[in-house]
């Protein structure tokens, strides 16, 4: 039965191959054996079975990523400089949508449903902004 096993080992190795797919296997000794259940309790009925982990698509990507940008490490300075800026920009952000927010209810209330398109397109506009300049602004300090 072990030659059998090795034989379909081998095939299974030469096919990965032929695809492009990484694996790794344990070792024939290796593999586990698991009872199948059967109508016939006492019944020696068993089976090899071969544990082959094959690399996600996620893992064989991630690790091609790596290898084109390696993953920069930040100092302790650094985190806490991004950290502060994004505090900084995520308070912008509240102030401007009390504010406009507030002006929206009143125009709102008033019916002037134009002035109220007009005050969500810029509220949407400014966060915008203010997102783009908090992205700009970390990526200048991760660039030091």
């Amino acid at each position: 039965m072990e030659e059998g096993l090795s034989r379909n080992v081998a095939g299974m190795e030469e096919a990965a191959a032929q695809t492009g797919l990484a694996t790794h296997h344990l070792p024939v000794k290796d593999a586990t054996r698991i009872a199948h259940p059967s109508s016939r309790p006492n019944a020696p009925h068993a089976t090899l079975i071969l544990l082959t982990l094959m690399k996600s698509a996620y893992e064989l990507a991630m690790e091609r990523l790596e290898k084109q940008a390696p993953a920069v490490k930040l100092t302790a300075e650094q985190k806490a400089a991004l950290a502060e800026v994004d505090s900084k920009f995520r308070a912008r952000i509240a102030e401007r949508e009390v504010f406009l927010k507030d002006n929206l209810a009143k125009a709102q209330a008033a019916g002037s449903f134009e002035d109220a398109a007009q005050i969500e397109q810029e509220l949407a506009r400014e966060v915008r902004k203010l997102q783009d300049d908090c992205e700009a602004e970390k990526e200048k300090l991760r660039r030091r």
